[in-house]
Parts: C-alpha cells; structure tokens; sequence
C-alpha cells in the first residue's frame, strides 16, 4: 500500500506528520461504488450514535456534531472527524483531534478484476505524557483495532447486502 503523501498526512495543524497506527482491510465481490455507498451509512451507524457524542465529550473533541446532510463531501462532520478529502470511489480522509491526540482515518477503495479491495489506515499522534496514557488505553489494550474491524465488518455487510437482488417471496427452491 503506498504510503500517505497527501496534506492530510500533516494532521491538523499542518506542522508534522501524523505516525502510522495501523491498517485493516478486507477483499469483497461487491463493486467499488457500492461500497462507496455503503460507507456514509457504516460511518453514521458508528459516529452519529449517542454513545460517540458522549465519548467526543469526554475526551474533548473538536468536532461534537453530525452534518445533516451527511453527503460524505469535504468540511462534512461526524462525531470526532471533519473530513478532508472525498474521491469517489476511491478514497475517504477524515480527520480530527481531542485533548489527546490528532489522528486521521484514511479509506481506501480500489477494484481489480471484478474484486474490491478496502483497506482503513489509522494515523495518529500522541502528545505529552496524557496522550501517551491514551494511547496505552485506547490503542494499546486493542480497542483501537476492535473498533476499527467492526466499522470494516459493518460495511462489508452493507456493501455485500447491497448487491444481493432482493425478493418478498425469500429464496427460490427447486420442487421434485
């Protein structure tokens, strides 16, 4: 996976780079544009929830609300994150800070011979000796890379369930 080199690799302040936490990804048949829209409702489920306000509290985030509407378009808001860079269907940036650290969650979506590829990168820094206790908390007990997996797993169900033909009679069976 090439590596980050647009400005939001800066973080928000633009004066450094944000270090690479992690990356997660899956393979899907579904095609690229119907994970695309299968991602504002995955990240809706997960940042637009009472519960991400009330930890976007706790930690202080910059950014407390959801923009309605959500159209996944650059200075959109969700709960923690603003997002920069939009390029359907290739590439969603977000990006966002608390009083513990800046951090960027960067989607990537590409398709090759009649399979998806999404892969999620985290990029995050730390500051100071409570962004690094948050670190240990967040990242370090694997809550972090849980959190991201269940997002991935969300959208995967969508972007697949996207691509089923729907039927009221259920499905067909053969009679003998």
């Amino acid at each position: 996976m090439r590596e980050l080199q647009d400005p939001l690799a800066l973080g928000a302040t633009g004066a450094e780079p944000l270090p690479l936490v992690d990356r997660h990804g899956f393979r899907t048949a579904a095609d690229a544009e119907k994970v695309w829209a299968a991602l504002a409702p995955t990240l809706l489920a997960s940042f637009g929830t009472r519960r991400a306000r009330w930890f976007a509290r706790v930690v202080g985030c910059s950014e407390l609300k959801v923009s309605r509407p959500f159209l996944m378009r650059p200075g959109d808001r969700l709960t923690g994150f603003r997002i920069v860079t939009a390029r359907r269907p290739a590439e969603l940036v977000l990006e966002g800070e608390h009083r513990f650290a800046r951090y960027a969650l960067i989607f990537r979506v590409a398709a090759r011979d009649g399979i998806t590829t999404v892969a999620v990168e985290t990029r995050a820094a730390f500051p100071n000796s409570p962004g690094r206790a948050y670190h240990g908390l967040v990242v370090g007990s694997g809550a972090h890379a849980r959190t991201v997996r269940r997002i991935l797993r969300g959208l995967r169900q969508r972007a697949e369930l996207a691509r089923q033909p729907r039927s009221r009679r259920g499905p067909r069976t053969t009679g003998a």
